[in-house]
């Protein structure tokens, strides 16, 4: 996300409203009409709409308008093809191509009469034909333009209030730190992504999957020696128990050969990107990040896996499910097996970085690999007992928490990407091969009521209880690593005060918040200073002090300071003073430097880094109010500068590389730094 790119588009959606309106309005006509609907993407560009309205890019109530009024006309031109055409619209192109979404339409409307224009406005495979074919089917007009109304006035909140509710969070985020929107918007990419993913592969393969395996059936009668292989895998009648030890054997040998070649190569394009990958979440770290992706690779850990693996074991036992409990033991150990093997076999060293575990490697990530083990299997057991179209959900659940794993993983810097990606590729092809001959040796039947209770309590039990416990030693333990560097005294307020950071360090090249003060000495030294000036401690975040951000008449008064993050770290001094205006006050921040400033005499001092902001209120984004950091840098410094006269003071200026900057990134900000000891 380059704040180059995004704030260009953000100036000419708020410069020209029309043609945004126009957009908004073509959009949703193409959405709404029959056939071509199936290929627009509406909703998800109505909650890019919402996404715009959040940042005050938008009018809220014109772009539902605009929408409401795309879906009404969309809809009424569908309903008119069908009403024209009739019983004739079947033949006619394109509607010709589509008979079995035009046998589901009117399977849809004659079902649910007049309530199907109403329900075909949000389910997606007939929602494109459900008008015209109610035209088709001789609905009244008069009729259909009422509830076609009052499913357009439904439609638009509907879409675009999430969006707005989404961009509302990725600002509270932004503000925090822009880098947690990055990353919010990654988690959401990627789970979208992978349930996407996970319903095209089953329904294409569901469908297949009886003659994929009479196939391979027939084709093993003739081999001598993959023939009983392919049997034990997926011939109900044959033994499997030998041929998954040699194939399970086989994985693990060819998985080996493979790496290892790869190792030996060691091919300079996939290094480079193992490398960019990594150096890229490392840009991404923040710490209520680090607090969340900590906790979810906690939850990925042995100290949970054991206890849902021994808890599962113990349940099909009782229930004399003795099939399921020999494939459920064979997934789980053969899986730590195979892990196990290849780190101890390869040596692949993790990322440098300060997390390392005593005589543990790096390939493959043995979070991931027993994740897809576990859950996978787990998906597969569920699956098998469920029924009709939606059977492909538990293995979109298990995908889902897999993915946030792998995640974090890659985010902490404990992994490289062909880790993450090498146990992801080892866990599902053997729970696939597993999987097969689960399935196809005809188990009894499981109550996946009971299994998903079972595996949920011991999830949410044995994790909250491991994380109640470890997580401060967890966080520690990936915290990570600055080198704090060594300054002269005089040289930094001399000139070397030039060498610091002159913005507040987030994403790349993003110059949101310039760092006007620094300082030289204790914390509590300052605070003491400019306590008696009228400099106080602000509201907490808490979930007390967020409920007035659902309060549109809440004041600056009421609101909490959310935190900022500069170079992976939140402030260490936070102060507020009021202002002259009602809406909004001012905020000073100190982040550490990681410098220590040395003289001929006495200990060394730390150096802090930070600005003076004012903190306003925000009334862009409906129904909610939140307060943002303003762009006047100037006017706060000032005041800040007074109130800390009775110390050492210079004013000194950056002038010289802040001219393009300014004007680039539009804030208020001379150049001026005030330094202070």
């Amino acid at each position: 996300m380059d704040a180059s790119f995004i704030q260009p588009l953000l100036d000419w959606v708020a410069q020209h409203p029309t043609w945004s309106g126009l957009i908004i309005l073509t959009v949703s006509i193409a959405e709404s009409l029959a056939i071509v609907g199936l290929f627009v993407p509406g909703a998800t560009i109505m909650f890019g709409v919402g996404a715009l309205v959040a940042t005050g890019s938008l009018d809220l109530w014109s772009s539902i308008g605009w929408a409401v009024t795309g879906a009404v006309v969309g809809d009424g031109i569908s309903f008119w093809i069908g009403h024209y055409y009739k019983k004739e619209l079947r033949t006619v192109w394109p509607f010709r191509r589509y008979t079995r979404l035009m046998e589901r339409g009117e399977a849809f409307v004659e079902k649910h009469g007049g309530k199907s224009i109403l329900f075909g406005r949000f389910v997606g495979p007939v929602r494109p034909i459900v008008p015209a074919v109610a035209g088709m089917l001789g609905m009244k007009p008069l009729f259909f333009f009422m509830v076609n109304v009052l499913s357009a006035l439904a439609w638009g909140p509907a879409y675009i209030l999430p969006g707005v509710a989404f961009g509302a969070s990725l600002g509270i985020a932004s503000e925090v730190a822009a880098r947690l929107a990055v990353l919010l918007l990654i988690l959401v990419a990627v789970l979208w992504l992978v349930q996407w993913l996970v319903r095209k592969v089953y329904l294409f393969v569901q469908p297949r999957a009886n003659d994929i395996i009479e196939r391979a059936l027939t084709w093993s009668e003739s081999r001598r020696f993959a023939g009983p292989l392919t049997a034990a895998v997926v011939d109900p009648d044959y033994p499997e128990l030998r041929g998954l030890l040699i194939l399970g054997s086989a994985l693990l040998i060819v998985s080996l050969a493979l790496f290892a070649t790869m190792q030996a190569i060691s091919n300079e394009a996939v290094t480079q990107f193992n490398v960019t990958v990594f150096h890229f979440f490392e840009s991404l770290r923040t710490p209520l990040a680090d607090q969340i992706m900590i906790a979810i690779t906690q939850l990925g850990s042995a100290y949970i896996n054991i206890p849902i693996f021994i808890g599962v074991f113990a349940w099909l036992a009782w229930q004399r499910r003795w099939q399921a409990v020999a494939h459920w033991a064979g997934a789980v150990a053969f899986g730590a097996l195979m892990t196990w093997a290849i780190k101890a076999i390869l040596h692949v060293p993790r990322p440098p970085t300060g997390y390392a575990e005593a005589a543990d490697f790096a390939f493959p990530s043995g979070h991931v690999t027993m994740s897809v083990v576990i859950y996978g299997f787990l998906a597969v057991m569920i699956a098998r007992e469920h029924r009709g179209p939606a059977r492909w959900l538990p293995y979109a659940a298990a995908g889902s928490w897999i993915a946030t794993m792998a995640l974090s993983r890659l985010y902490l810097g404990a992994h490289w990407l062909t880790d993450v990606l090498g146990g992801l590729l080892l866990g599902i092809t053997w729970v696939a091969l597993l999987g097969i001959a689960y399935r196809r040796h005809r188990p009894p039947s499981l109550s996946t009521a009971r299994l998903t209770l079972i595996v949920s309590g011991l999830f949410l039990l044995v994790g909250a209880w491991h994380i109640d416990r470890h997580h401060a030693r967890e966080v520690e333990r990936y915290l990570p690593l600055y080198e704090t560097q060594s300054m002269n005294l005089n040289d930094w307020w001399q000139n070397d005060w030039r060498t610091l950071p002159a913005y507040r360090i987030d994403l790349r090249d993003r110059r949101d918040h310039p760092l006007t003060v620094q300082y030289d000495g204790t914390l509590d030294a300052l605070r003491t200073q400019l306590e008696p000036q009228g400099w106080h401690k602000p509201l907490s975040l808490s979930f007390v002090t967020m409920l007035h951000w659902l309060s549109p008449k809440a004041t600056i008064d009421q609101l909490p300071v959310l935190p900022q993050v500069h170079d992976g770290w939140n402030e260490k001094l936070v102060l507020v003073h009021d202002s002259d205006q009602p809406d909004r006050k001012l905020v000073l921040r100190l982040w550490p430097a990681y410098v220590e400033l040395r003289n001929n005499s006495g200990k060394p001092t730390p150096l802090w880094l930070g600005n003076v902001s004012y903190y306003e209120l925000d009334s862009a984004i409906p129904f909610i109010t939140i307060a943002r950091t303003g762009d006047d840098f100037n006017t706060p410094l000032q005041v800040f500068a007074k109130d800390v006269t009775a110390l050492t003071t210079r004013t000194v200026n950056r002038e010289p590389e802040t001219n393009n900057s300014v004007t680039r990134f539009r804030h208020e900000w001379n150049g001026d730094v005030v330094l202070v000891r």
